[in-house]
């Protein structure tokens, strides 16, 4: 059972890592968004912080992730991304 703990915690980092990473290099463009999306998405980036803000906590969450330090921490960090990402999901973008 550590095993598939480790496994799956790594995982997660890695998912982490490759969201936050690819977000400050540009890898990927941004999707076509339509209606509340577009509103909410286009007030967020003027906002001029929060983005940058949740995708460094990503990135600090994802290092600790793989490296297997501090994790509760990390899992009380990533909560309030997650509720907000599942909230947008629920109400913007049925």
């Amino acid at each position: 059972m550590k095993i598939a703990t480790i496994i799956i915690r790594s995982l997660i980092g890695l998912l982490l890592l490759f969201a936050s990473v690819s977000y400050f290099l540009h890898l990927f463009p941004d999707p076509p968004l339509t209606g509340n999306m577009k509103l909410f998405n286009d007030g967020i980036k003027a906002s001029g912080y929060l983005m940058p803000l949740v995708k460094t906590v990503e990135l600090l969450c994802g290092l600790s992730f793989i490296t297997g330090k501090f994790n509760k921490i990390t899992f009380i960090l990533l909560i309030p991304i997650s509720v907000n990402i599942l909230c947008t999901h629920l109400f913007l973008a049925p």
